[in-house]
């Protein structure tokens, strides 16, 4: 059996306007799914992407950039980690402490 791959990459076709828009209208939202938001910007190119767990948007993360993105991921208390921070996300102590 093929070793399978990563989730799809989900990419919002949406102006940095509106994205923030629909980012607000979910943060206020209730969801029971923990969905980790990732934005990159690199240069007039801007992507959002959104992983269930930490592991897989730290990865993602990471290699955007590696390929010159500015990168922050959002946790799902809402919490904006900068890429210095991302190893924070992979401890349990700090999404346990969040909220």
């Amino acid at each position: 059996m093929a070793r399978s791959e990563s989730p799809e990459l989900i990419q919002f076709p949406v102006q940095r306007a509106e994205w923030f828009a629909i980012r607000d209208w979910a943060l206020e939202q209730q969801f029971w799914i923990m969905t980790f938001i990732i934005e990159a910007t690199k240069d007039d190119h801007h992507t959002v992407d959104i992983r269930s767990t930490a592991i897989v948007a730290v990865i993602l993360a990471r290699k955007l950039a590696a390929d010159g993105y500015e990168v922050s991921i959002r946790s799902p208390t809402g919490r904006l980690y900068s890429a210095d921070q991302f190893n924070h996300l992979l401890t349990s102590k700090s999404l346990n402490s969040e909220g």
